[in-house]
């Protein structure tokens, strides 16, 4: 099929070649290990499966009377199918030297449908958001031209945008009374930008179209010549604007009669159009990872995740690992070769593409993006200088390294206030905001000048944004500040995933006493769960001692040093607190397979917790 890029093809013609191309990029989009074929079988799926019918017609399947030509006829897996289940269970079928290549072609074309698949009420909305913009921009050419002839009715151009404050509210009162603050976001997330025409600038692509999430992803219309309201939408990347990858990409254009917008149910085109940019979306933030595809194979899947959404939080009990999953997946992204922890940290504070912070309830705006600090100038004067802080100084190397990834990993995110630390950035870290469409004013932005931009700061004039090569990786603990705590602000930003005890527990896998170790630490904390919660349960941290150490004594000593004095803490206030103390204890010790009784082992004093555990002093 021809590429679509300057000019529109009739939307009747090209809705399954369309599909087949739709499918043909999807399918080099999965990852290697998965089982993605070579070039050579990918070509032979695509022909088996655009021939399907010719092919069960010379095996003389009886299912070839009651398939479509080509299986990309089939847009949606409902349809599908029925059809994938008759080939599939067809004798004539199983015992052909294409059932192979068919069979795999349909397993992937049945995954490619059920991934693209939209939920009803987003097809519903997207026809909806077709509609409004048609209707719009033909009321808005009507009025225009109505002025021209002298009219004074409300011309209807001072909201030329949906993001537009107070856009929702004008068009209420102006004919479209059902209209919702969010009309224009799916369930997903995807945000649509509806731009409109204004002082007289109508009638061309440039001048009116509907944008995806802030890229060059866009619906643009064609018009009628003489009316000037619109004819057909294309659905695709920007024809010039775009990357020389994004314009090699499928697009789709239908006229608007074919669209039939007013009907009740969304049509096929309708559905296939939302389809497609949902698909040309995925894939665009696939590519933006500046890694070969043997490279981006390798990956684990937390990874994968990392490069998709571009910031995540690692949440769950203390001593879980969860810094360490952090370092590692860095490490995954930057392509950094490790025998041991102890290189791995090494590599990653050596690199410039890698930064560590911690924060902390005295860490503030000043010193993550920029502050004024004390200077003492060549006579002896105080002074005070703008110097830009860790984030701004990496934000900056990322920007002129745009082939690099570039990884920040933030401990314990959850200790700081991160309205005051991030500030405006908020607006910025949101991954449908990289790149310069989500540019921000600093605070201090009055102040840059080339003596800060030395310092590693802002030139003069320029706005801080942050590029499509940074991800952000936080860790923090439920038990200082649960997930839920967090307002809905940062936790649209973030993408938030677990490290259980169970998970972290793998670490222990090889250790000498690796085996001891896990039976100490499911025991103690099957008690502690009973009477705390999982948040403060034990994690793989307290128990690498005892897994890396042929010490008969070692579980004692971590319950002495680091285990009592915890759970002391933990406990204070609730009531019998010596007596659960003694429980977990007891546990504790059934869990050590080296116990021959239940009692404390001889010379290990009974738990010392004092009589005053549950009052408020420490």
């Amino acid at each position: 099929m021809p590429i679509e890029s300057e000019k529109m093809t009739n939307s009747k013609e090209t809705s399954t070649a369309v599909q087949e191309q739709r499918f043909r990029y999807w399918n080099e989009t999965r990852p290697i290990n998965q089982g993605t074929p070579t070039t050579t079988e990918t070509y032979t799926l695509e022909k088996t499966l655009r021939n399907m019918k010719s092919g069960l017609e010379q095996i003389g399947s009886s299912v070839a009377t009651t398939v479509k030509e080509s299986a990309f006829d089939y847009l949606t897996y409902d349809e599908f199918k029925p059809i994938c289940d008759q080939i599939l269970a067809d004798s004539d079928f199983q015992k052909s030297t294409i059932a192979i290549d068919l069979k795999s072609g349909i397993d992937l074309y049945k995954q490619f449908l059920i991934e693209y698949h939209q939920k009803e009420d987003d097809y519903e909305k997207f026809a909806y958001l077709l509609n409004f913009f048609v209707e719009h921009n033909n009321e808005n050419v009507r009025k225009k031209e109505e002025k021209k002839e002298g009219s004074k009715e409300d011309q209807g151009l001072s909201h030329t945008c949906s993001t537009q404050e107070d856009f929702v509210e004008y068009w209420r009162n102006h004919g479209y009374p059902e209209l919702q603050r969010e009309f224009n976001i799916l369930s997903t997330g995807m945000d649509f930008t509806l731009w409109f025409f204004k002082n007289g600038a109508y009638a061309t692509p440039n001048s009116t179209y509907m944008n995806v999430n802030g890229t060059y992803l866009n619906i643009r219309p064609s018009f009628h010549e003489e009316s000037k309201i619109i004819a057909e939408l294309r659905a695709g990347w920007h024809p010039v604007r775009s990357e020389a990858w994004q314009k090699k990409m499928p697009a789709l254009s239908c006229t608007v009669e074919d669209l039939d917008l007013s009907a009740k149910k969304p049509n096929a085109l309708v559905r296939q159009m939302l389809d497609l940019i949902v698909q040309l979306d995925k894939i665009n933030k696939s590519k933006h990872h500046n890694m070969t595809s043997e490279q981006y194979s390798k990956l684990s899947e937390r990874a994968k995740q990392l490069l998709e959404v571009r910031n995540i939080i690692f949440h769950g009990a203390p001593g879980t690992g969860k810094t360490t999953v952090a370092r590692k997946i860095a490490a995954e992204l930057l392509c950094v070769d490790y025998d041991n922890e102890e290189q791995l940290n090494a590599q990653l504070n050596e690199s410039h593409q890698y930064e560590f912070v911690q924060f902390h309830p005295s860490y503030d705006y000043t010193d993550f993006v920029e502050g004024l600090r004390p200077e003492t100038t060549a006579t002896g004067n105080v002074g005070f200088q703008l110097y830009p802080g860790t984030f701004t100084k990496f934000v900056n190397e990322a920007r002129t390294n745009p082939d690099q990834n570039f990884v920040i990993v933030i401990d314990e995110i959850n200790r700081g206030d991160l309205s005051k630390i991030f500030g405006e950035l908020f607006f910025s870290i949101d991954p449908d905001y990289r790149g310069k469409k989500g540019s921000v004013d600093t605070q201090y932005a009055n102040l840059h000048s080339l003596a800060y931009k030395e310092r590693g700061g802002l030139d003069a004039g320029q706005k801080f944004y942050i590029p499509e090569n940074v991800y952000i990786i936080g860790t923090m603990n439920d038990i200082d500040r649960s997930v839920d705590s967090f307002d809905f602000a940062m936790r649209r930003r973030f993408t938030f995933i677990e490290i259980t005890a169970e998970e972290s527990a793998s670490a222990l896998d090889g250790t000498p006493n690796g085996g001891r170790a896990k039976s100490l630490m499911t025991s103690v904390n099957s008690k502690i769960s009973e009477f705390l919660g999982t948040d403060y349960i034990l994690g793989v941290g307290y128990f690498l001692k005892i897994a890396q150490s042929v010490d008969e004594d070692a579980p004692l000593e971590l319950w002495k040093n680091h285990l009592e004095p915890l759970l002391t803490d933990y406990l204070r206030g609730m009531d019998d607190a010596d007596g659960k103390l003694q429980e977990i204890r007891e546990a504790f010790d059934k869990g050590d397979p080296s116990n021959t009784t239940d009692q404390p082992a001889q010379g290990d004093a009974a738990p010392t917790t004092g009589s005053d555990l549950g009052s408020s002093e420490a």
